[in-house]
């Protein structure tokens, strides 16, 4: 299989508002989902031709809850491209001061398509 580099890693923060937290001021599940699958659909863009499926997850840990107020930072990279499938790792942190703290990583993943499939091999 032939190495197709994709080096840029993607970005996106936001900071949990009221809209997107439960009666505890805890962060909603099903938005920090929409948030990496909303990157993940991102970093899939150059990709996009070789595509065949909806992003799907993989493997998902959440490690810690995030708060009212917090500010996270959202954070991709390539993990694998080939075979049939392009999965980007998704990694969450809880930023504060200058500290960061990792509270989710995932792995997304995108079935490719005939051509994908030719062109790497």
């Amino acid at each position: 299989m032939k190495n197709l580099t994709h080096n840029e890693n993607n970005f996106s923060n936001f900071i949990v508002s009221n809209n997107q937290v439960n009666n505890n001021n805890v962060l909603l599940p099903v938005i920090l989902y929409k948030k990496m699958e909303t990157l993940a659909l991102y970093a899939a863009t150059p990709f996009k031709e070789y595509i065949s499926s909806k992003p799907s997850i993989k493997k998902l840990d959440l490690l810690k809850s995030s708060s009212l107020n917090d500010q996270l930072s959202l954070k991709s990279h390539l993990k694998k491209f080939g075979e049939g499938e392009l999965q980007f790792a998704i990694e969450v942190f809880k930023t504060n001061n200058n500290s960061k703290n990792l509270i989710c990583k995932t792995t997304f993943s995108f079935q490719l398509n005939q051509n994908a499939i030719k062109k790497v091999s």
